[in-house]
């Protein structure tokens, strides 16, 4: 929504935000970072940018996201952690079976 409650439409399609959305989480900046099944998304006044495994996300299936207080996005997938740092993803990863790193 803008600053005034008016909607927006997100971008579609294989580069947009996904058909299943998980998580929406304000930036603590005027965005919202949302999280589903197509990756991590960005939206702020009107930009749009979208993270998947190909920016080192460990699964494009994002399952919740909190942002800390420094501002940072950490993301719960399919296939372990990460954190948005400096505009680049740091991966977490507990063990290398499928079960420990589901969040």
């Amino acid at each position: 929504m803008d600053s005034i409650g008016r909607s927006r439409a997100l971008p579609n399609g294989p580069d947009g935000v996904g058909r299943s959305v998980r998580s929406i989480v304000p930036d603590g900046e005027g965005g919202v970072w949302l999280g589903s099944d197509n990756g991590l998304s960005h939206w702020d006044q009107g930009t749009f940018e979208r993270y998947t495994v190909q920016d080192g996300l460990p699964d494009n299936t994002v399952l919740c996201i909190v942002v800390d207080g420094a501002k940072r996005p950490w993301v719960g997938t399919s296939n372990g952690a990460a954190c948005l740092i400096g505009g680049r993803l740091r991966t977490v990863r507990f063990a290398s079976d499928f079960g420990s790193n589901y969040f």
